[in-house]
């Protein structure tokens, strides 16, 4: 059993997705050898160190408590609801982790929400976040009046937004502090950890983000706040933490993580010179849960307070109409997405999105040889559709067709592509396709595929929230046009 967003894209995702793992628990089928292991969740670390180390364990009553990936939260025990005090609104919803869908929802009604202040700036590094997020109107709408600096490579339809665009380096031009977070490497085999260095200095007046966030920290005078959280986020240990009252270069940074994990020996210029550092995992890290002796809840009665303690902030904050927790409940229930519940006839179809493994994210579809590749292939920049259903509804392959969203009544079109390998009320897309800005000249031509978020809503009905899952089915309308 394996499964990412097919069970977790959606509302009440954290229910299903809860459903899978007690199953495996219940059969005695996880992580233990032929059945369901985890992304790397236990290393006890290179011999040489003991490092990295994390591990699952026995808590004080004996309940598994897990380090998640890629950041150390720790989903259990929960942390107490409280009145959030940021835009994410995380601080209410202790079930959530990593990141939360809801800054742009909250940014545009500060006051409903309680809010105590109004954002001025925003810097935005490494992302596409307009088309990446859902309805990219909306989306706009939120962050058009916040001061806002991109660090980016590409004049993408982010950075159209930007007050003012910084050009950042791209990975072959520099370093890079910890860039194996082994929350995507396969289980098995080897530990294998390795340096990410520049092949060739940053052209023109390129930099990269990380260079520059640090001059900036040093201009306003959050350096020392900044040195604390690289202490804390990437785990530095004495004798290599950063001093708040030094003067660090980024390269002396990287070589005091290397040093903090692998020994003085083992700074930047070993791993330059013989990089990667690898050694065998052991039987007791891939197939942990035997070597562990913690118990694993098949019946969540701390939801059911969860829930009652959230349910008591809404009524405070009054906004008894956001955040439904009737998910917070002892065992897993099937319920029904909005999707699910979509009465009206002519969007008889749900809309899907997939992953394909040579684009990478929104960053690539301007590459020539990419966009070569993507050509070449009969499915990337089409929209799959059943053969029978198309033909009912007077497509042909090839021919230009129309999505409407039921729940944004936005549209996107592209050439149909007719097949039989898909189910027959579903369409899907490849991600991140359809650009619209004009300074990515292949990227933006018509018919290089769809941005799926424009058929996305972003509303509280379109949000887990017990994990904060966004839920990314959509019904929809086909229709043949015009190119």
């Amino acid at each position: 059993m394996s499964y990412f967003k097919g069970p977790q894209g959606h509302k009440h995702s954290a229910l299903t997705s809860m459903a899978l793992e007690i199953l495996g628990e219940i059969l005695g089928a996880s992580s233990v050898p032929g059945g369901m292991l985890g992304l790397n969740c236990r290393s006890l670390g290179w011999p040489g160190s003991g490092l990295p180390c994390f591990s699952p364990k026995a808590g004080p009553d004996g309940l598994l408590e897990t380090e998640s990936w890629p950041l150390r939260t720790k989903p259990y025990p929960l942390a107490e609801p409280r009145m959030p005090d940021s835009y994410r609104f995380q601080e209410l919803i202790p079930t959530s982790c990593v990141t939360s869908p809801l800054v742009p929802l909250v940014l545009l009604n500060p006051d409903k929400f309680h809010m105590s202040y109004r954002p001025e700036f925003h810097f935005q590094v490494g992302s596409n976040y307009l088309m990446t997020s859902a309805n990219p109107l909306l989306v706009e709408r939120a962050f058009k009046d916040i001061f806002t600096v991109s660090c980016s490579i590409y004049l993408d339809e982010s950075t159209e937004l930007a007050d003012i665009v910084l050009p950042d380096a791209c990975y072959l031009e520099r370093q890079d502090i910890w860039p194996a977070t082994m929350n995507t490497h396969p289980p098995l085999d080897f530990w294998t950890y390795q340096v990410r260095q520049p092949v060739i200095g940053p052209l023109y007046q390129r930099r990269s983000a990380q260079e520059v966030m640090l001059d900036i920290a040093e201009r306003v005078g959050m350096l020392p706040d900044f040195y604390t959280m690289i202490n804390l986020l990437f785990e530095f240990r004495e004798p290599y933490l950063l001093d708040p009252k030094g003067g660090y270069t980024w390269e002396e940074i990287v070589d005091r993580k290397y040093k903090s994990t692998f020994g003085p020996e083992h700074g930047l210029e070993w791993f330059k010179k013989n990089s990667p550092l690898s050694w065998p995992k052991k039987t007791e890290e891939v197939y942990w849960r035997p070597f562990i002796k913690a118990r694993v809840p098949i019946y969540f009665e701390l939801f059911k307070e969860v829930g009652q303690q959230i349910e008591q902030i809404k009524k405070e904050l009054d906004i008894t109409e956001a955040f439904d927790t009737s998910d917070f409940q002892p065992l897993p229930d099937w319920k029904p997405c909005q999707s699910h519940l979509e009465e009206r006839s002519e969007f008889d179809l749900f809309a899907i999105y997939y992953r394909v493994p040579f684009q990478t994210f929104s960053f690539t579809y301007n590459i020539p040889w990419l966009d070569e590749i993507s050509r070449m292939d009969p499915f990337v920049y089409h929209i799959a559709i059943n053969k029978a259903i198309a033909l009912r509804k007077g497509i042909n392959d090839g021919d230009w067709v129309e999505v409407e969203s039921a729940d944004t009544r936005n549209k996107v079109k592209a050439r149909a592509r007719l097949t039989e390998g898909i189910h027959p009320e579903v369409i899907a897309v490849a991600n991140c396709g359809g650009h619209w800005s004009k300074h990515l000249p292949i990227a933006s031509q018509p018919g290089k595929g769809v941005c799926f978020e424009w058929l996305m809503a972003l509303d509280f009905d379109h949000i887990d929230t017990v994990s904060l899952n966004q839920d990314l089915c959509v019904k929809v309308k086909v229709t043949k046009v015009e190119g």
